[in-house]
């Protein structure tokens, strides 16, 4: 799902032989989600400020043992102890798992782990703890994440995307052999090892910034790393280019670069015209969900109706496309902004029954066009919409 879209909590090391509690190690505001499982407590360190989406966040956490609760000290830390972390999206299930990295902090019985959101909503993260000559034992955090915000500094992404064409200048109407490369920031090297998201190691959208232009192509991998697609521009202008992948472990990432193409440009759409029905190949597709129902940053269904032109019969054939019944990209004007997300899986007849009901969340307020593909008869349609997301109550 969304697109797109680093701060490390500092810590100050506790005097040697002093049992401090959580609090007087912290230097920056934070609110405490506390778990318990049996004799153990875990408190994580929410930063007061919230977390955010498209950032990098170090969270800090402390183990203590409550059977040995003082009234002075409070309960013992717990350290050496083995952290395993998972980091799921229980709305959007399709969604790759995240294994974050774990670490010990500088204080007795507090850790880190580092995760990173690509987009806003609620998360889940799993903590699976092993203390000292103990049994392991899990808990569950319910974790809220802000959608990006451009009032925030940008914040370098754990991956990175390289492009190359050929030839150099890309011209409209003229085949481009287009080379991708995603590496690790860190290290600088190319990801080798990729899950596989709705049966593809790369979902890669091709967008013009007027949002006339749309294409969701599959590039090809390479053991070395590196993703090629020979792809023809239909027209000149900028070009905003999405790379939605999975390294291994790390989750769904979505990463953009931009490439200006040689040729005419046309007049770009007009977008509020364009309204919220499309008839492609004889098949309606209309937003069905109410406009005062669509709001800015937070998860909301997105409902269509999908029905015959002609005769306004619901269309009940549609065939699974990618390992989904449909997929939804929506992109907001001005090209910068990305969200993909499927079908609620939770309901079976979901895209069955002449309707089909996304998850979706505008990350911001805005005009967006989006892009509905499903299959009928082993063809792909492809039709769009245009929606003005308002804010949401109390937002600007």
């Amino acid at each position: 799902m969304f697109s797109q879209k680093r701060w490390t909590c500092s810590t100050v090391l506790a005097a040697v032989g002093l049992l401090a509690a959580p609090a007087v190690a912290q230097t920056k505001a934070t609110r405490n989600l506390t778990q318990k499982a049996g004799k153990y407590a875990v408190d994580l360190r929410i930063p007061q400020e919230g977390l955010y989406a498209d950032e990098e966040t170090d969270i800090e956490f402390h183990v203590a043992d409550l059977s040995q609760d003082d009234p002075v000290q409070g309960a013992p830390p717990i350290v050496k102890a083995k952290i395993a972390a998972k980091l799921t999206m229980p709305a959007m299930p399709a969604m790759p798992a995240q294994d974050p990295k774990t670490h010990s902090e500088g204080v007795p019985g507090d850790y880190g782990v580092v995760v990173y959101f690509p987009h806003g909503g609620d998360y889940q993260l799993d903590l699976r703890i092993t203390p000292p000559e103990d049994k392991a034992f899990t808990v569950a955090f319910k974790v809220p994440v802000n959608d990006a915000s451009a009032a925030r500094k940008p914040k370098p992404k754990p991956f990175t995307l390289d492009t190359a064409f050929r030839p150099r200048e890309v011209r409209a109407d003229t085949p481009t052999d287009i080379t991708l490369v995603v590496r690790s920031r860190d290290t600088r090297q190319p990801v080798t090892d990729f899950d596989l998201v709705h049966e593809k190691k790369m979902h890669f959208v091709i967008v013009s910034k007027d949002l006339g232009q749309f294409a969701h192509e599959h590039p090809a991998w390479h053991e070395d790393g590196t993703f090629t697609l020979r792809y023809t521009f239909p027209t000149g202008g900028e070009y905003y280019l999405f790379a939605d992948v999975a390294p291994h472990e790390a989750g769904d990432q979505v990463l953009m670069q931009t490439v200006n193409v040689k040729g005419t440009v046309p007049s770009p759409p007009d977008l509020k015209g364009l309204g919220t029905t499309d008839t492609v190949d004889g098949v309606k597709v209309a937003l069905s969900t109410e406009a005062t129902r669509i709001s800015a940053r937070r998860t909301l269904p997105l409902a269509f109706s999908i029905k015959d032109a002609a005769s306004g019969a619901p269309i009940t054939d549609l065939e699974p496309y990618l390992g989904a019944m449909a997929h939804l990209i929506l992109i907001q004007e001005g090209a910068a902004t990305y969200v993909h997300c499927h079908p609620d899986e939770s309901d079976p007849t979901n895209g069955h029954n002449g309707t089909l009901t996304f998850l979706a969340r505008f990350p911001a307020p805005g005009v967006y066009r989006g892009w509905i593909q499903i299959q009928r008869a082993g063809k792909v349609l492809t039709a769009s919409f245009v929606v003005d997301v308002p804010a949401g109550k109390g937002e600007n």
